[in-house]
């Protein structure tokens, strides 16, 4: 069950890692959707942890079992990004700033000092 809101988030979610749209529909009165998916199990690992922030820690997650299947051909989204930390004491340079944007998000700038292990 997902709130009317984060459903649009969810599917993608779903079709990223494969998963075939089993049924969709609402919960009179109550602002949520329920949706079904048939998802491979490597398309499972690490999915909760993207739906509830997709969509803010409100999804209500059910998983069972369904079948033995051939694989789905094609890649799976991996987790996208992480946490990066600072390596050792100094200021940020703009050259470690390029190497690590592709891997999260950026909350430092060149020139800022930092710590290490600082986020």
């Amino acid at each position: 069950r997902v709130p009317e809101e984060y459903v649009g988030g969810v599917v993608d979610l779903f079709n990223q890692r494969k998963g075939e749209l089993q049924d969709m529909g609402l919960e009179e009165g109550e602002g949520m959707s329920v949706v079904k998916y048939l998802v491979p199990t490597r398309g499972m690992l690490g999915l909760r942890s993207a739906l509830l922030t997709a969509t803010r820690g409100t999804a209500i997650i059910d998983s069972v079992f369904d079948s033995y299947r051939g694989m789905i051909p094609g890649e799976i989204q991996a987790r996208d990004k992480g946490s990066l930390l600072a390596f050792s004491d100094g200021e940020v340079t703009s050259f470690g700033l390029e190497g690590a944007q592709d891997r999260g998000k950026m909350m430092a700038s060149p020139g800022d000092s930092v710590y290490k292990g600082m986020m």
